[in-house]
């Protein structure tokens, strides 16, 4: 979907209360402008230049003349809905609403107008209206289960795409600028890198794919790239009887010989309009692996290459996928050690040589043994160069709840930083956090009464906060382990403005990694 273009722009973060809803208001409004907002509903990161709106919900590009606020409000009550009345500007007002936490609005019409399109945003449905003139917009919700809400939001965009298109504003095709560059902010790629996610998103694009970049695309991309290492996966795909005909045709392809028809086609070029948002989650996920194997087999300031994101792949990739690859026929104790055969065929520096023969050896990949389904799943945490789903933050006095947090959660196959779990004797532990931080997929800060004594990493969890209001990454999540604060008292370092698990509400810590587990999904 190209971005939208209102004359305004109107979000509101919803949460529940004891009196009833609130809402934090965020709006943009022209005082001296007759331009328009630019409005991204589809990135899943912070595009150059424009700006999060409600926590990364949607992004915009503001030109001069905008007024911007940020305020608290109640939204209307009428009968069994709520409603919110708002002034149209120029060519239009564009309204999001995100939905309380195990909230959805379950039918279509449920909502007054229908709405033009529904996601998840961290685990919450989020809605928008285009709006002509000064209207009101009603809407009524459920309490759901948080596992239904991604159905319930395709439901909401299949219906929507059977309404009638002149019914609501036309959005402008403009630029993605996004599109062929778009990759989590400070990553560095190699230059053959780049030309690999540039072929990526151009087959995403003119495929069947729902956006530019997905999982399966990069595996479609390693069958028709030109680099040394996806022409060792071509042969390898075939010589162990994958199933690329099931990979082709889950994204629109007849066969790979259409695939490389369409390839044959692809010219690079940045000024080329692209219509289809840039990357799915998993895809950023794999590249975020990417970078924390790079890291670890290069040092901390190599660059990720084509290498490093077949690493991923074969071994550290999305958990969400696995079942997929062995569908295919993949299989990934085998991947991982033919892949191993192939980097001592390559060009290395001798510093990146070194570290993936560490790598392996400690996997107890060596040349004379081969590892074993076991070997992947029984390896220690530590061990794993891929990232860290979680990073459990506490005060010393807490230790207690943090490792029954850990526990939990480690023995249902999640990988968790708990630095006294996690560090071992010899780590360096002002270089070790900083990198489980940078590469932990959620930040869990446990606060309780003891809270004014901790120090919970002060700058580093303060970082994380604004990194993720930035860019929607990490995910940061306070657990409140005995109850919400005294009324009057603020959490530390930004994390008042974060939505929060109360551990006593919900009946306990192991309620709270259930709770986890489904944001990590």
């Amino acid at each position: 979907m190209a971005p939208e273009a209102p004359g305004n722009l109107v979000a509101l973060d919803l949460t529940t209360h004891p009196s009833g809803f609130v809402c934090r208001v965020e709006r943009y409004d022209p005082v001296a402008s007759n331009e328009f907002l630019r409005v991204s509903w589809n990135a899943i990161a912070r595009p150059p230049g424009y700006e999060p709106v409600a926590g990364g919900a949607a992004y915009v590009d503001v030109p001069r003349g905008f007024d911007h606020r940020v305020y608290e409000a109640r939204p209307d009550v009428v009968g069994p809905r709520l409603a919110w009345i708002d002034k149209v500007f120029g060519d239009g007002l564009m309204f999001i609403v995100i939905l309380p936490y195990g909230y959805a609005v379950t039918r279509f019409l449920d909502a007054e107008p229908p709405p033009v399109s529904a996601k998840v945003h961290d685990g919450r449905m989020a809605l928008y209206w285009l709006h002509k003139e000064r209207t009101k917009t009603t809407w009524l919700m459920d309490a759901v289960d948080t596992e239904r809400i991604s159905a319930l939001c395709a439901e909401m965009n299949l219906e929507s795409s059977r309404q009638d298109p002149q019914s609501r504003p036309i959005p402008v095709a403009m630029v993605n600028h996004a599109a062929t560059h778009h990759h989590p902010p400070g990553l560095r790629l190699e230059k053959e890198m780049v030309g690999f996610y540039d072929l990526c998103a151009w087959i995403g694009e003119k495929g069947g794919d729902e956006a530019q970049v997905s999982f399966t695309g990069v595996l479609l991309t390693f069958l028709v790239a030109a680099d040394a290492i996806s022409r060792w996966f071509q042969t390898y795909v075939v010589r162990q009887n994958v199933a690329v005909d099931d990979m082709l045709s889950s994204k629109g392809f007849a066969s790979l010989e259409s695939l490389k028809n369409l390839v044959v086609t692809h010219t690079p070029s940045e000024a080329e309009t692209r219509l289809k948002r840039p990357w799915t989650p998993s895809a950023r996920e794999v590249l975020t692996a990417s970078d924390a194997l790079a890291q670890r087999v290069g040092g901390e300031h190599c660059a990720i290459g084509i290498r490093h994101l077949m690493g991923a792949y074969c071994h550290f990739h999305y958990p969400n996928h696995q079942a997929q690859l062995l569908r295919w026929g993949f299989d990934l104790a085998d991947w991982l050690t033919e892949f191993r055969k192939l980097l001592k065929t390559i060009d290395l520096v001798p510093t990146e040589r070194a570290g993936w023969h560490a790598l392996f050896k400690e996997m107890g990949i060596t040349d004379h043994s081969m590892p074993s389904r076991e070997r992947q799943t029984d390896q220690p945490v530590a061990a794993r160069p891929g990232g860290w789903d979680i990073f459990i933050a506490h005060a010393s006095a807490d230790k207690t709840s943090a490792e029954q947090l850990f526990n939990r959660l480690e023995d249902n196959g999640h990988r968790v930083f708990l630095d006294a779990r996690s560090l071992q004797p010899g780590d360096f532990w002002d270089l070790e956090i900083p990198r489980a931080l940078k590469t932990a997929r959620m930040i869990v800060v446990l606060i309780s009464r003891n809270y004014e004594t901790a120090h919970y990493l002060r700058a580093e969890v303060a970082q994380a906060v604004d990194q993720a209001r930035n860019t929607g990454s990490p995910r940061v999540v306070p657990i409140y382990i005995d109850g919400m604060l005294p009324k009057g008292v603020s959490p530390p370092y930004g994390l008042g403005v974060v939505q929060a698990l109360d551990a006593r509400e919900l009946g306990g810590l192991g309620r709270v990694a259930d709770q986890l587990e489904n944001l990590l999904r």
